[in-house]
């Protein structure tokens, strides 16, 4: 499967933009999203702990934007990367709406 469609199908699981509007605060979507890429960027270049956990896995549930319970990350880069598009794509969403 492409990485687009990935994404989309990712971001049909989050919802859609109409859902998000007003409840979040600006960048938390994209702070969010910045956490799963840098999940995933530690996954990818292999620093992760005996555990398979990437070794910044606690900086990065610092950095979560909101519960910390509510930051799920897997062991898959590609997911998470997905995730991450998703987010990104919600943010550009639930701006278009704003000015529209």
């Amino acid at each position: 499967m492409k990485g687009i469609l990935l994404i989309a199908a990712e971001r049909g699981r989050q919802g859609t933009a109409g859902e998000y509007q007003g409840e979040f605060q600006p960048s938390e979507l994209m702070t969010a999203a910045g956490c799963y890429m840098l999940y995933a960027q530690s996954l990818l270049k292999g620093d992760v702990d005996a555990f398979g956990v990437p070794t910044n896995a606690d900086t990065v549930a610092k950095a979560w934007p909101w519960r910390h319970e509510d930051f799920d990350p897997g062991l898959n880069a590609v997911e998470m990367l997905a995730r991450a598009g998703a987010l990104i794509a919600a943010e550009i969403d639930r701006h278009l709406e704003q000015e529209g």
